[in-house]
């Protein structure tokens, strides 16, 4: 995959493996599992989670094409969020998450 185009066409085709967090020191592992694509619509797609034995979706909104990019098995989101009114200092933000992804069984 190299566009968002491809992604949001072969999505359904990988499971993902969060590795990267720029939030947290470490990955959860029942982010950091792979897991599997369960639903996916026009605003985004959700990944089949399994926490304390109990099964759910974690949704992701689709990124913009911007903020995506793959290298080899990796596909990185970073967000970009500006600076709020009011800051005492206002300075821009980002977010970055570094997925594992590789073809479902």
């Amino acid at each position: 995959m190299k566009t968002l185009s491809d992604f949001k066409r072969q999505v359904s085709n990988y499971e993902f493996s969060l590795i990267s967090n720029s939030l947290y020191a470490t990955v959860p592992e029942f982010q950091s599992s792979w897991r599997p694509v369960a639903s996916q619509n026009t605003v985004g797609f959700t990944l089949k989670t399994t926490r304390n034995g109990e099964v759910s979706e974690s949704f992701l909104d689709w990124p913009m094409a911007s903020e995506l990019t793959f290298k080899g098995s990796k596909m990185t989101i970073k967000r970009i969020f500006p600076a709020h009114a009011g800051q005492l200092e206002p300075k821009e933000t980002s977010h970055t998450m570094i997925y594992e992804l590789r073809l479902a069984a």
